[in-house]
């Protein structure tokens, strides 16, 4: 005999749990009970152990309160006696309703607060709920993030916390603190769990961080400026000009002192201390210095920037340096160190050009850059001092003009000639080694001769001419200083008084073989000439 009856287990329960043993009778003690679920075993939920009688979990996944809460079997029993008999009756199973749903979020909006602020974190911006527990078991847990600021409790102000509840959000005490470092967000990663092994995993909260402009202004440009008696100038950009991380036009300049010889002015209202002006006029071209004495003071000012947030700058010194001038004439130097000195006159140069300013050099050969427009005679190997100068009068070379600046500013310093061309073939080349030649033994003889020297010259006309020696000599002379002179004058530079032409230095010496060959005859034909006119002579004085 079996009779209706009724046993529990928790949903979702484990396989092989044990849900209870169906009571059963018979009259003969010696038969043997079986037992068997013949109907309501849904899913096969449920096992009997055909012995004993009891009732176990065969497959969990079935047992889900909230989809089947109750199940009804139907249970036989039948003994093995003599014309077996059996009976049926109906067990019912009640689930237990387990909280196995894991909590749910119902906001995570983020958050934004200003740079280095402080924000609550409401239950309107984050909340997770749990169908079975309240909040106060619905805990968080900070898995990751928050890189720049941290969570606290206004319970425990300054104090970093990694885990809270739902509770603590509702009660409005878990707040985000943000460090103040030039960031624009943060973030935190959470899980939340309901204490009963249900959670959720992985979750991110981001906040949203507003620049705040709390950096002081910052001085590009800070020159300073030079002014002239009673001048004055516009302080522009390139002098004076400060940036922000806001439009820098909105920089304002208060005035700290005060010119001491000068004042400034916009659009032509003088500024006293304490008076602002801003970068915007600075941009503009607004802001005037005037020089307005000379009071051996300071000429600068002073000032201070701020941005209109609180971020500012002081003790900024704009320099003014008064250029004084002394009322003499410009001061002109020469780069060389070399101090000026009197002109030396040389005889044979007349009325020599005044603006044509000439320096000393030192001893020793005088060389040019080279070029057709330079020293027509080209380089000097042995310089000496003009005939006629005093002893050691210096040597003169021709100096390029260059233009004085307005004394007003600065003296200026004229730079000593320099001749960029490029360098030829040595200047004595260019020059006929025969005409030296020539010109160098007819100077001997003449010096040697202490008596003029009658010369007889046949003209095409046959006119004779007599000139004596002492005359070709002064005549000689002169030429070779005049051409000196004219070769170290600046004329020669745009034009030359003989073409010269490059040539290879096999020419050269092929061109100074000939001269020496040529000069040789003009010796020769010299002596010739002086035996002629001694034998003349003779005959003359026998007449």
């Amino acid at each position: 005999v079996i009779v209706n009856q009724s046993f529990a287990v928790d949903e979702n329960s484990a396989n092989g749990t044990s849900v209870g043993t169906v009571a059963a009778s018979d009259q003969d003690p010696a038969d043997t009970l079986s037992y068997s679920i013949t109907a309501g075993n849904t899913g096969n939920a449920f096992a009997i152990n055909a012995s004993t009688g009891e009732i176990t979990v065969n497959d969990s996944t079935q047992l889900d309160f909230e989809s089947n809460p109750s199940f009804n079997l139907t249970v036989q029993v039948q003994d093995n006696g003599t014309g077996t008999l059996s009976d049926t009756a109906t067990v019912t199973i009640n689930l237990n309703d387990i909280d196995d749903t894991p909590p749910s979020v119902v906001a995570n909006n983020g958050l934004t607060l200003a740079e280095g602020g402080t924000a609550t974190i409401s239950s309107a911006i984050l909340s997770v709920t749990d169908t079975q527990q309240p909040a106060g078991s619905v805990n968080y847990t900070v898995i990751g993030g928050l890189t720049n600021g941290q969570l606290e409790l206004t319970t425990a102000p300054g104090v970093a916390v990694t885990t809270f509840t739902q509770a603590d959000i509702d009660a409005g005490l878990l707040v985000y603190v943000h460090d103040g470092s030039e960031t624009l967000g943060d973030n935190f990663d959470f899980n939340v769990d309901d204490g009963l092994g249900n959670r959720i995993t992985e979750q991110t909260f981001s906040i949203v961080v507003t620049p705040v402009d709390d950096t002081p202004p910052a001085i590009i440009n800070n020159t300073g400026a030079h002014v002239g008696v009673g001048g004055s100038f516009v302080v522009t950009t390139d002098m004076l000009l400060a940036a922000d991380t806001q439009p820098s036009s909105g920089l304002t300049y208060t005035l700290t002192s005060l010119p001491e010889g000068g004042e400034l002015s916009i659009n032509g209202v003088v500024l006293g201390l304490n008076d602002t002006f801003t970068q915007a006029d600075i941009d503009a071209g607004s802001l005037l210095y005037t020089q307005t004495s000379l009071a051996g003071g300071d000429e600068g000012f002073t000032f201070s920037i701020d941005d209109g947030l609180g971020n500012r700058v002081t003790g900024i010194k704009f320099a003014v340096t008064p250029i004084i001038l002394d009322g003499l004439d410009p001061v002109v130097t020469i780069d060389a160190g070399v101090p000026p000195v009197p002109v030396v006159p040389v005889p044979g140069v007349v009325n020599a050009a005044p603006v044509t300013p000439l320096i000393p050099l030192e001893s020793g050969p005088v060389t040019s850059g080279g070029g057709s427009h330079g020293n027509p005679g080209g380089a000097l190997e042995e310089s000496a001092p003009p005939a006629g100068a005093p002893p050691g009068a210096p040597l003169l070379q021709p100096v390029v003009e260059a233009p004085v600046k307005d004394a007003q500013l600065q003296s200026t310093t004229i730079k000593a000639p320099e001749n960029k061309a490029e360098r030829s073939e040595p200047a004595d080349q260019r020059l006929s080694d025969a005409l030296w030649l020539a010109l160098n033994r007819a100077q001997m003889d003449m010096d040697e001769s202490a008596a003029p020297l009658p010369w007889l010259l046949a003209a095409t006309r046959g006119a004779v001419w007599t000139f004596s020696a002492g005359f070709l000599a002064w005549i000689l002379r002169g030429g070779s200083l005049l051409a000196m002179a004219l070769s170290s004058m600046p004329m020669w530079r745009w034009m030359d008084p003989l073409p010269i032409l490059p040539i290879s230095r096999r020419e050269r010496d092929e061109r100074k073989r000939k001269s020496q060959e040529e000069a040789q005859h003009e010796i020769e034909e010299h002596r010739a000439v002086a035996a002629v006119l001694d034998k003349r002579s003779h005959q003359g004085g026998r007449m």
